[in-house]
Order: C-alpha cells, then structure tokens, then sequence
C-alpha cells in the first residue's frame, strides 16, 4: 500500500470514528445543515428551539472537529463518507 492511500484510509477512518460519536438528535441536525437548512428552518423541521439547534450544532462541530459548515459539508463529501449510517 502506497503512502497516499494509507493516508486516505486513515483519515476516512478518523472520519468514521468522529461521526461514531454524535448522538442521534445530534446527526438528525447535521443531516439538515448539510441539506443547507438554516437553523430556523431546523427548528421548525424537528419542533425544537433555535437555541437547542445552536448548541446541538455546536456539539457536531466540536466533536467533529471542525471549524465551520464549509468544513463540515467537506467531511462529510470526502471519501463518500456517510455519516448518518450507523
């Protein structure tokens, strides 16, 4: 195995091992922000308070350790990741 795919495979199974980590409230919002969804329209989809979807959004970013949505959406598109399968 050459240098580049070792490195691919770890990084989609560091990838895999941070969505392993989101509880299902949590990957029911991220699957909304990926979708491009703001966090109003979050809200009223799943009959929560914007401020449960801010901190909840909060808890995706931190335990996937990104930065900002434009991140997030990369994570989740690389290596056709799929984060809400189980």
């Amino acid at each position: 195995m050459d240098r580049e795919t070792w490195r691919r495979r770890e990084a989609e199974e560091d990838a895999k091992t941070r969505f392993a980590q989101l509880q299902p409230p949590e990957r029911q919002v991220m699957e909304l922000v990926v979708a491009g969804k703001t966090n109003k329209m979050i809200g009223k989809e799943l009959g929560i308070s914007v401020r449960t979807v801010e901190n909840r959004r909060a808890r995706i970013m931190k335990k996937l350790q990104v930065q900002s949505r434009a991140e997030l959406l990369a994570l989740v598109a690389s290596d056709n990741l799929t984060p809400c399968a189980s």
